[in-house]
């Protein structure tokens, strides 16, 4: 007997239903690693996902710090690439471990970048007529020691003599030797004592004898370190070849100075391809490892412009992907973001719960400062929603935390799920339009439960922090807000 259509079209819907993948739940990281995304995030941002990786997570400049002193110390191969490289006791400290390695015969390659060193406009101007080195003195004896160091944005055209715009913000420390796995520490730390005293009882004279900064690294060994390296070589001989050309076509005008650091730097640009053969050809520096996480490493490419500035698309991307119902934590140092991501948070908000932990405007430093007092200008304006509700904005302001011994946030993290197997991201970048649009910035995207775990909970420690303020909505119409802010505020892409 056939059965009549009006009882068929219910049993096909329900077997239809039953066959079909049932939808990401919020507390579930299936959707991370769907092939859509996936594919979506490599063609987007240029990258790609590796498995096979490990990974240590390092809370503060305590723990950070002895670790890339020891990895240093038993190194045939360093290599640096840092935002800021600080005159200061852990500056120093960190050249004097380089010297020794310089002096054993091993390999040390240092990428700084000058407008972190340098922030006086006239000091630019005389390195782009050839009248200054771009070399600080505590970082010469690197040089004179024989090895190479790369001065980034070193300014070529007279636009760059700017300090503020166009910077290579990463911070990657890598160290290899013979016959052992690559390893990475990358994060939020720069190299001085603003870092380094994060959680000691040492205090950092730069910051007027606060505690050191609230900033996270993590440690990687793995095939992940692929891209990384290349990542690294890649800017080193871009910044290496730029700076040569321009200042070797001047010839007579430079100083002698400045003369001799080109022809230094042209004569050990070789180094590059010796590290870069030697980690290589070490069929363990690249060897996967026993935990197995899932990382992939998204790197901003300045050079091509808004195009490439592939760490806002991943976030974006991201944010939107997320299920219903998902918690997405972030901490960051600068939270003045571009308007398209702002729209896109805003969307994002309407099914999901995002908590921020952003500093206040007490922080010790002058630049969080001005963020947090123009940032508070839009916070009210985002938030919606009440702590515990699955969905909107929640703003919770940093003060520090005495008890453990650390001062304003500089760290730029996100946990995109409270399941230990949904993803976490950390690197350089904050969520400024400097950082989004301008600089050169990293960014890792990770999946390994167990360190997952220590990240949550190190993350929620921070948000119950006993200092910490709550941010509140005011009842001013958002429309009204809005236009009061434009009129009375300093436009975000200036700070």
């Amino acid at each position: 007997m056939m059965l009549r259509l009006s009882h068929t079209l219910p049993l096909l819907a329900a077997l239809l239903a039953a066959i079909a993948p049932a939808p990401a739940l919020a507390d579930d990281a299936s959707w991370y690693r769907a092939d859509a995304l996936q594919k979506a995030l490599d063609r987007e941002t240029r990258s790609r996902a590796y498995d096979g990786n490990s990974v240590d997570l390092l809370q503060n400049g305590a723990e950070s710090f002895p670790r890339r002193a020891r990895n240093v110390d038993g190194a045939d191969v360093t290599l640096i690439k840092v935002y800021n490289f600080r005159d200061d006791p852990a500056g120093r400290a960190l050249v004097a471990r380089l010297v020794k390695r310089l002096r054993a015969g091993k390999q040390v390659i240092v990428q700084f970048d000058v407008k972190g060193s340098v922030r006086s406009p006239m000091a630019l101007f005389r390195m782009l007529r050839g009248k200054q080195s771009p070399i600080p003195k505590h970082l010469q004896p690197i040089l004179d020691h024989g090895g190479l160091l790369i001065p980034t944005n070193a300014p070529t055209t007279l636009a760059e003599v700017n300090p503020i715009w166009g910077k290579d913000h990463e911070k990657y420390f890598m160290t290899w030797r013979a016959g052992r796995a690559l390893s990475t520490i990358m994060g939020g730390m720069n190299i001085g004592d603003e870092w380094a005293t994060g959680g000691t009882d040492k205090r950092a004279e730069k910051l007027h004898g606060a505690h050191g900064f609230r900033d996270t690294d993590v440690e990687v060994h793995g095939p992940v370190n692929r891209a990384i390296l290349a990542e690294l070589m890649r800017d080193a001989r871009f910044h290496l070849d730029r700076y040569v050309a321009r200042f070797a076509a001047r010839g007579a005008k430079n100083t002698a100075e400045v003369n001799a650091l080109v022809q230094t730097l042209r004569g050990r640009r070789a180094q590059l391809a010796t590290a870069t053969r030697a980690i290589s050809r070490d069929e363990r520096a690249f060897a996967r490892q026993a935990q197995n996480a899932n990382m992939r490493f998204v790197a901003n490419k300045r050079r091509l412009g808004p195009r490439g500035q592939y760490i806002e698309k991943a976030l974006r991307m991201l944010m939107k992907a997320a299920p219903s119902g998902s918690e997405i934590a972030l901490s960051n140092a600068f939270f003045l973001p571009t308007p398209t991501f702002e729209r896109d948070l805003s969307e994002a908000a309407r099914d999901k719960r995002f908590e921020m932990l952003l500093n206040g405007r007490d922080a010790v430093e002058s630049g969080f400062r001005m963020v947090a007092r123009r940032g508070r200008a839009d916070y009210r304006r985002l938030m919606s929603g009440k702590p515990g509700d699955k969905r909107g904005i929640g703003i919770t302001e940093w003060h520090g935390d005495d008890g453990r011994k650390v001062s304003s946030l500089h760290q730029k993290l996100w946990s995109f799920g409270k399941s230990e197997h949904a993803p976490f991201g950390i690197g350089s970048s904050n969520l400024d339009y400097h950082s989004l649009r301008r600089n050169s910035e990293g960014l890792l995207l990770i999946q390994a439960p167990q360190t997952k775990r220590a990240f949550d909970h190190m993350l929620q420690r921070d948000f119950r922090a006993p200092k910490n303020e709550r941010l509140q909505r005011d009842r001013m119409p958002r429309r009204i807000k809005s236009l009061f802010i434009k009129a009375t505020s300093l436009p975000r892409s200036w700070l």
